[in-house]
């Protein structure tokens, strides 16, 4: 039995054996040339559109990291001058930035799941069936796909949080004390 990813190897094999007889052979892609482009077109659209809102969001936790870092000037200089170094300090913030990266990348992809799920089940963006031979949108759920999101994701994450533990393991204890 042929799969439909065979289908132009079969048409190939059609043409050939009744080529002289006039018969002209198309596959489902040929027939819906115009769908499978514009579908093509909205996945990288997609891509592009959720790689922006990760950018966004790493800059958010750049943000926020830095923003606490300022906040927690004191008690990084009372911790310091405790004796703890600056390895530590840089860790601290790090694990802050891992830590939400994992949360978000699970919250994300428990979305996504359930998003492509209704999607396949309920047909929530539906085409129309007069000119497509397809009734929805269709999804293809792939674990490499959220794999590499959630991985990306986390790498952000971590990147984002190189400024701040740096900033914050550079701060001199007594600078650090003396002004808040």
């Amino acid at each position: 039995m042929n799969s439909y990813e065979d289908a132009e190897k079969v048409k190939e094999e059609l043409d050939n054996k009744y080529s002289a007889s006039g018969i002209t052979v198309q596959t489902w892609f040929d027939l819906h040339k115009d769908l499978y482009s514009v579908m093509l077109v909205e996945r990288w659209t997609a891509f592009i559109i959720l790689t922006l809102i990760v950018i966004v969001a790493t800059f958010n936790l750049l943000g926020s990291l830095t923003m606490t870092v300022i906040e927690k000037t004191r008690d990084i200089g009372i911790l310091k001058s405790m004796g703890a170094q600056e390895s530590a300090i840089r860790n601290i913030f790090r694990f802050e930035g891992i830590i939400i990266g994992i949360i978000g990348a699970i919250l994300g992809c428990m979305l996504a799941y359930i998003v492509c799920w209704a999607q396949i089940h309920y047909h929530w963006f539906p085409l129309d069936e007069t000119v497509y031979i397809i009734p929805a949108l269709p999804v293809e759920m792939r674990i490499s796909d959220f794999l590499i999101v959630s991985i990306s994701t986390f790498l952000l994450c971590y990147l984002a949080t190189l400024y701040p533990s740096t900033r914050a393991a550079k701060l001199l204890s007594a600078e650090a004390i003396r002004w808040e």
